[in-house]
């Protein structure tokens, strides 16, 4: 039996995140981004930064956008594509089968649409409760604090 004024439900798919184009200029962007996280490679900073800013991110982005090219589809990113996927088909089948109303979000922990925006938009839905999942696992040490620690 539904309630007379269910709480809303909000479910947060998180994902590490993806360039927004196959090419070396987004791709930089999305390493840096990645790559700078003290979470993702645990080295000494001192070490690290100029290793990344000096060394990987002049010349890696380059070859990485070719092998992005090879599985980029018309619509973009697979990440993104099949996370915006599961976000939809996710809201429609929960919306079937749950007697509270709900709202489903993606957010990204190094790209568009952040975690930030995410949550933002599950605020403004009247989400009183938020569940988080995370869609992948991309680091060896524990989840990476979402984006809206920093």
């Amino acid at each position: 039996m539904r309630s007379a004024n269910p709480e809303r439900i909000g479910i947060l798919l998180v994902n590490s995140g993806t360039p927004q184009a196959a090419e070396p200029r987004a791709v930089r962007a999305f390493l840096a981004r990645f790559l700078a996280d003290p979470r993702v490679v645990e080295l000494p900073r001192a070490l690290w930064l100029p290793l990344l800013y000096g060394v990987i991110l002049p010349w890696r982005p380059r070859r990485i956008a070719r092998k992005y090219r090879l599985i980029w589809t018309a619509g973009g990113s697979r990440c993104a594509n099949l996370s915006e996927r599961l976000r939809a088909e996710l809201a429609s089948s929960l919306a079937q089968r749950m007697l509270a109303p709900l709202s489903v979000e993606v957010g990204m922990l190094y790209s568009p649409p952040d975690v930030r925006g995410a949550l933002g938009r599950l605020r403004e839905s009247g989400a009183q409760r938020i569940l988080v999942l995370r869609c992948s696992r991309s680091i060896a040490g524990p989840p990476p604090v979402p984006s809206t620690t920093r």
